[in-house]
């Protein structure tokens, strides 16, 4: 039990920062004019793994493609789109592991955004609402009654062949 102690903040350490390093830079690539990424391809993302105890990964029902997503014309900067490769490949991976309450907030998902008015549109876009808003980053809650798991978020967030932007689990820190 004492092993778990460490080992779950210190995934939950690494995961905050790929998830918030790699979100900023998405924001600075975006605010200096960065290039953006053409949509496509990309790995593919990994199946689900149930965990006893953990949130489900994913309900087989739920069609992300049916999301509200971003505005049309909304284009993801290539930071974005690395982003969500890291998301598949490294966070998708931890998620099954990592149980809810424990390593990140039920529910809950974190963005960045350049405004607190395209933070609610990310929010909707992944049937969401805005929780709060500050220094760029956005907290956001699964509507109730949404027919999405945060598991179905994720992959949808890792998938580069939409326009959603990329979201990341609400970490919980814990100082002893």
């Amino acid at each position: 039990m004492k092993k778990w102690r460490i080992i779950l903040p210190v995934c939950a350490g690494i995961m905050a920062i790929v998830l918030i390093g790699g979100s900023a830079m998405g924001i600075f690539a975006k605010r200096a004019g960065g290039d953006p990424g053409a949509a496509g391809g990309g790995p593919a993302i990994p199946a689900r793994v149930p965990v006893p105890g953990a949130e489900d990964q994913g309900s087989p029902g739920a069609d992300t493609s049916l999301l509200p997503g971003m505005p049309e014309g909304y284009e993801l900067t290539r930071g974005q789109i690395e982003e969500k490769e890291s998301i598949a490949e490294e966070v998708l991976p931890l998620f099954g592991i990592m149980g809810p309450g424990i390593a990140y907030m039920e529910g809950q998902f974190v963005f960045s955004a350049r405004d607190e008015e395209e933070a609610g549109l990310i929010a909707a876009a992944y049937d969401g609402e805005l929780l709060s808003f500050g220094s760029g980053l956005g907290v956001a809650a699964i509507r109730d009654g949404s027919p999405y798991t945060l598991g179905d978020l994720l992959r949808a967030s890792a998938d580069t062949g939409n326009n959603l932007p990329p979201i990341g689990l609400n970490m919980i820190s814990h100082i002893q």
